[in-house]
């Protein structure tokens, strides 16, 4: 259900979907490589847009000093 904001207007209800992965990689014992990706559905039944999917991409390296 949609709700009042306490501004004379209504916001939709939205459900929020996700999953992902991510690969690491250990390349020296101090040197650790990560890549991944996410994909997420918000499902919003507001009249005009329901469904925004996205796509995240991650790419990333830890190092131990």
């Amino acid at each position: 259900e949609d709700y009042d904001d306490d501004q004379d207007s209504s916001i939709a209800s939205a459900t929020f979907y996700s999953a992902g992965t991510e690969y690491q990689h250990l390349c020296t014992q101090d040197l650790l490589l990560r890549a991944g990706v996410d994909y997420s559905v918000i499902n919003q039944d507001s009249g005009t847009i329901e469904d925004y999917n996205l796509w995240t991409f991650r790419v990333g390296a830890n190092y131990q000093f």
